[in-house]
């Protein structure tokens, strides 16, 4: 739980109002309210809607992370870029897709997604990581659901090997281990330590047997 908090504090801390230079804080600010009247005042008075804070977020960004799907709906409609990444030395390539899927937001997933969100871009910073393992490790099912009817790559892997299958099967989301091999996932695939889905679930203990049966049946020959 401890290395949760603080994951989660450091994300928060990329989209905090310190990191707003004076130019895009108010458009900021605005998506921390989720106040789509302040978001079309300022941009009506010219703010660039796909301006950046220090860390190389946009307000859509910070708007997905945050939860706030009016002001996030406003910001497609007023030309913001779905797939606009973060862009420092130390974290890039970061979208706002992959915030949502990170933060829980099913339905900013969607409407990400809707606009034409890219479903397969990977971040240059943790491992190489996409919307979709995010939204597996959340254990978000919805969200995994719509990255799915979105043709996301269920076999993608990050710079380790590992895929989103691989994840689902070592915390143990069973209905999400299951949405992804119907979707195609191979649990054959093996990451850059030489283990396949079924050890991951191994991994993790007596509480993943089910998921570990389920990979046993439909696993694919050895190749």
């Amino acid at each position: 739980m401890k290395s949760i908090a603080i994951a989660l504090l450091s994300f928060f801390w990329i989209i905090n109002a310190t990191a707003y230079p004076t130019e895009a804080g108010d458009l900021f600010r605005a998506t921390e309210e989720n106040s789509v009247e302040m978001l079309r005042d300022l941009i009506a008075a010219g703010a660039d809607v796909n301006a950046r804070n220090r860390n190389g977020w946009t307000p859509l960004m910070a708007a997905a992370a945050r939860g706030s799907l009016e002001a996030v709906e406003f910001l497609l409609a007023a030309g913001a870029d779905p797939d606009a990444a973060s862009e420092t030395e130390y974290y890039s390539g970061f979208t706002a897709l992959m915030a949502a899927a990170y933060n829980g937001h099913a339905d900013i997933v969607e409407a990400l997604l809707a606009a034409g969100a890219d479903p397969d871009a990977a971040d240059k910073h943790y491992y190489g990581e996409t919307a979709l393992m995010l939204a597996v490790k959340r254990g978000d099912l919805e969200s995994v659901e719509a990255l799915i009817g979105a043709a996301a790559d269920v076999n993608a892997a990050n710079w380790r090997g590992v895929t989103a299958l691989m994840y689902a099967a070592s915390y143990g989301h069973l209905e999400i281990v299951k949405s992804l091999l119907a979707a195609g996932a191979d649990p054959a695939v093996r990451d850059d330590a030489g283990l396949d889905a079924r050890r991951w679930s191994a991994l993790a203990g007596d509480q993943r047997r089910e998921v570990r049966r389920l990979l046993r049946d439909r696993r694919m020959p050895e190749r």
